[in-house]
């Protein structure tokens, strides 16, 4: 066959005489978007969605059924081009139903990725809708009118590929529809349910009938009461049967501690030995320069990266930054990719190490902590365990609620934010804990432990964390407990302890983010203290020191080492000298 030259967005091809302006700019990998157009069935350019602009002539041309010719000169990506081929999309959307989420089609559908490239996010043109077909009465095929475009796709299959012709246009103008004559049901006319027409369908106006719904209704059930669990079972789940609840409940909470005992031991690497790792780190660095730290992973992972990078510019034990002996001036650059969702640690100033030496866990802040970038995608904590995602949860959450729980009044604007943050982590929690892979949730919960722990939720306010500097008591003894099961058990004590010296804040949480309807302050704020810790529970976390196996007898000893033998208080706007420490630890054992 003769060839031709001609030129696409002022590039000379060759191609064969004969061809389309669409087939020429396919053999040289140069895209056009179609619509209506399929190879040898479909060919009339009704669409419109393929127009390209030809040099030298008024009006735009379908590249679908264009020839080309010798010294033709094409352009696909000329703003006149784009700009009429997103107007016809507007104009196709604007009649469509839109269900999108609810389609068969939905994440494969051709109408959607049209939207998608040509950047068409919102209704164009507002008005009336074709009058809707609505046919499942046919026993394979559904035709849904409402999400048809009358790209002509399943009338000319019908009639050139399988030469029934059921399928056609009707009426005129707005009213224009695709269907069996006289708009009669697929089962009405000789349709032999063949399915060409779904297959070629580029939305979901035509698609296979699903009667899963009937099936399971017409299955026989038995419901049964499960006495003990926490959480919904899983298919392939163990069951045991026991002659008495009681029973029951404590085989549940044994395997809830062994579950929870197993996730912890998951993470890779426990508090205790976060100072060996910056000394370890640090005689790698010192033998071989680098140029920037990458931590790959959560809180402890950026704390340890972060402890290094400063600790490569001082000469001392590294362990003088934790204790406060030694201002860090200098520091290598810290980049993150986070995998969990928690401490917030990829944008904040802090840095929290434990001693295994001491049993001391004490952190550091400078803005040299502040990594140099943090790559965050939400898909990377789709992995993280349900305990682990609880435990993020709870630290995001306290790293809010502790800031916005000061004695600074006025503090309209951070109130505001950690309302937002707060009310945020609450419902996408459940929600990632429901669907791991609920991207919009993990999403959220993700950039709400960035901004919790940024400074900017506590702008203007008093600076106190009461509650985290008990809990680096507990996590700092006993390696096993994670921070936030910490956090989750002490918060309760903590909080009936001290609620009615700032009834104000603590009623205004429980108002604003747990949606408690109670006038009174003093009675709104404690009923707060019970909804957290509710949700808590909720979520499979701690609230007492009994499920964290430690015991009674090792209250006295911790109350000792936090006030370092009551000769300081742990600050807050309650300070706590070592008898209040100990109530707070008879409310929650």
């Amino acid at each position: 066959m003769a060839k031709i030259k001609m030129k696409i967005n002022n590039r000379e091809v060759e191609v064969e005489e004969g061809l389309t302006i669409l087939e020429a700019a396919k053999q040289h990998g140069i895209h056009i978007p179609t619509l209506c157009y399929l190879k040898d069935v479909t060919g009339t350019g009704a669409c419109r969605v393929c127009q390209v602009e030809i040099v030298g002539a008024p009006r735009l041309a379908a590249a679908c059924v264009y020839p080309v010719r010798e010294g033709l000169e094409v352009r696909t990506n000329s703003q006149r081009a784009l700009d009429a081929r997103r107007r016809v999309v507007e104009l196709i959307v604007s009649n469509h139903s839109k269900d999108c989420l609810s389609c068969v089609r939905n994440t494969n559908c051709e109408l959607q990725r049209l939207c998608q490239e040509l950047g068409v996010r919102e209704d164009a043109f507002k008005g009336g809708h074709t009058p809707v077909t609505l046919d499942t009465v046919s026993p394979g095929i559904v035709r849904n009118t409402s999400k048809c475009i009358l790209c002509g796709r399943c009338v000319n299959t019908c009639q050139k590929v399988q030469g029934l012709g059921i399928l056609g246009y009707m009426n005129r103008g707005f009213e224009t529809k695709v269907g069996p004559i006289y708009d009669k049901s697929l089962a009405d006319v000789n349709c032999m349910q063949c399915g060409q027409c779904i297959n070629v369908c580029p939305v979901g106006a035509l698609h296979e009938k699903e009667e899963i719904h009937d099936v399971i209704e017409a299955l026989p059930s038995t419901p049964v009461e499960i006495t003990g669990l926490s959480e919904v079972p899983a298919a392939g789940d163990k069951f045991m049967s026991f002659e008495t609840e009681k029973q029951a409940k404590a085989i549940a909470e044994q395997r809830k501690n062994r579950s929870r005992e197993q996730d912890t031991n998951k993470s890779g690497m426990t508090l205790e030995d976060l100072f060996g790792k910056v000394k370890e780190g640090l005689k790698l660095i010192k033998e071989e320069p680098v140029d920037l730290i990458l931590a790959v992973g959560g809180g402890s992972v950026i704390d340890t990266a972060k402890a290094i990078a400063c600790g490569y510019y001082i000469d001392e034990d590294p362990w003088c930054l934790s204790n406060h002996t030694v201002t860090p001036t200098k520091a290598l650059p810290v980049g993150v990719i986070l995998t969990i969702s928690a401490a917030g640690s990829e944008l904040s100033t802090s840095s929290v190490i434990s001693n295994d030496d001491t049993l001391v866990k004490s952190g550091f802040n400078t803005e040299l902590n502040r990594p140099l970038f943090a790559v965050m995608n939400p898909e990377l904590t789709y992995s993280v365990s349900k305990y682990q995602t609880a435990c993020g949860i709870v630290d995001i959450l306290m790293h809010t609620l502790e800031r916005f729980l000061n004695d600074v009044p006025n503090q309209y604007f951070t109130d505001e934010m950690g309302i937002g943050i707060m009310r945020t982590v609450i419902e996408c929690g459940r929600r990632a804990l429901l669907n791991p892979n609920d991207y919009d949730a993990r999403a959220a919960i993700m950039l709400a432990s960035s901004f919790s722990h940024n400074g900017l939720t506590g702008l203007g306010g008093n600076f106190y964390f009461t509650v985290h500097k008990l809990e680096h008591e507990i996590s700092g003894t006993y390696d096993e407990v994670a921070h936030a099961a910490g956090l989750s058990v002490l918060y309760s004590g903590w909080a009936l302890t001290v609620y009615d010296k700032l009834p104000n804040k603590f009623a205004m949480f429980a108002r604003r983010v747990l949606d408690i309807d109670i006038k009174d302050d003093l009675l709104c704020a404690k009923e707060g203290i019970i909804k957290l810790k509710e949700y808590f529970k909720e979520i499979g976390m701690p609230t007492t020191f009994k499920e964290l196996n430690i015991p009674e007898s090792a209250h006295l000893e911790m109350a000792k080492r936090i006030t370092r033998n009551n000769t300081i208080k742990v600050p807050g706007f309650v300070p706590l000298d070592q008898d209040i420490v100990l109530s707070i630890f008879d409310k929650i054992k």
